[in-house]
């Protein structure tokens, strides 16, 4: 059995896996990219073009086990779509869909990848935690940038609601989501300061961010709805819309938690607006929404997450070459090895219930969990 070390590295080897751009100058040995994770990712996002002033300054503002955890997520759906033919198919559908609308006459050989869609899923999904950091004791990080940030909510519900988006998350998400706000700010953990949900904000900032940059290129190059920038970067309005804007709702439905009725008290969604979020079944379904499906399933699973919080003084390069991985079929199956080993009951309890809300089940076998798709082609 193979580690997730291991793994990594041979997606690294395999540069059409993961390095969209042609121009990114990046460290690609593993340990420096764990060891250096914001040097990676803002790495990335500058040769997209994608990297304003008050994205950096989030970014600064996230501890490194967050910016770990970005980076093991982001390998490890490289590593489940190249390795599992369902996730591969259904993502891949999706996305030549996408290319398809996105192509105009002038411009007809657009061709997206899982790649492009995939790191700015995982690289922008937990930038709303950058809301919880304190600057000076009080003020916190201005994540609209020159925005004043008093009526951050309403900023966020502004954004969503005048750009809604259907096709790549749920309707009950649709429905729900600003209910969702409100039941957020009134559930205010006191631990972590969360003053707003990190997903609702993160995707909201994602569609913001994007859109702001497309119409200074616009303007810049005094074009109407397309334009190929100094850097050879596409920016279009269908890109905006048919691109950007469903992973900015993937970004807003990551943290949205359903409750499952036949195994979960549900009392405290019994409220107009909440009640769309109780289900009777596995409501993200790989066949529906790949990317959200994906998603759900890697920020929910990633070891690294789990184990940094169980031993938080480990390198993070020893966790992965102690973590097994071995995908046969439709299975993923983790094991821990020598001093993780202890582990192996607990992060099986914190997962054995994905299938309330995920459409594959988690089951244990001696040390072994599995991941099993149950919606296969």
């Amino acid at each position: 059995m193979s580690t997730f070390y291991n793994n990594i590295e041979e997606i690294l080897k395999d540069k059409k896996k993961w390095k969209y751009y042609d121009s990114l100058n990046i460290e690609e040995k593993l340990e420096s990219i764990l060891e250096k994770p914001k040097e990676f990712i803002t790495s990335y996002l500058k040769a997209g073009g994608k990297l304003p002033n008050e994205l950096n300054d989030i970014l600064n503002s996230l501890d490194k086990p967050c910016l770990q955890h970005i980076i093991s997520i982001f390998f490890l759906g490289l590593i489940l779509h190249s390795k599992i033919l369902e996730i591969e198919k259904s993502i891949n559908l999706f996305i030549k869909k996408k290319s398809e609308e996105v192509k105009t006459k002038k411009y007809s050989d657009i061709n997206l990848t899982f790649c492009y869609n995939w790191f700015l899923i995982c690289f922008f999904h937990d930038v709303g935690y950058s809301r919880m950091v304190k600057i000076n004791g009080n003020s916190k990080i201005k994540i609209f940038g020159e925005i004043e940030n008093d009526n951050i909510k309403n900023k966020v519900i502004n954004i969503l609601k005048d750009n809604p988006c259907n096709d790549s998350i749920p309707k009950e998400i649709n429905k729900s989501w600003w209910h969702y706000l409100d039941f957020k700010e009134s559930h205010i953990n006191p631990d972590i300061q969360e003053d707003i949900d990190h997903g609702i904000l993160a995707g909201a900032y994602f569609y913001f961010m994007l859109k702001n940059i497309y119409q200074k290129k616009i303007k810049q190059f005094d074009k109407k709805e397309e334009v190929v920038d100094d850097a050879n970067l596409f920016w279009s309005k269908k890109m905006l819309e048919r691109v950007h804007k469903p992973i900015a709702w993937i970004i807003v439905a990551h943290n949205i938690w359903f409750k499952n009725q036949n195994y979960e008290n549900v009392d405290e969604y019994k409220k107009p607006g909440l009640i769309n979020l109780i289900i009777n079944k596995p409501i993200i379904k790989l066949d529906k929404y790949p990317l959200y499906f994906l998603l759900s399933l890697v920020d929910t699973i990633d070891p690294i997450k789990f184990v940094t919080k169980k031993k938080d003084k480990m390198i993070i390069s020893d966790i992965l070459k102690k973590i097994n991985f071995h995908i046969d079929k439709d299975i993923l199956n983790i094991e821990f090895e020598n001093n993780l080993k202890s582990l192996s009951k607990s992060f099986f309890m914190s997962n054995k219930n994905i299938n309330y809300w995920i459409d594959l089940k988690c089951e244990e076998n001696g040390e072994l969990i599995s991941f099993i798709l149950t919606n296969t082609f």
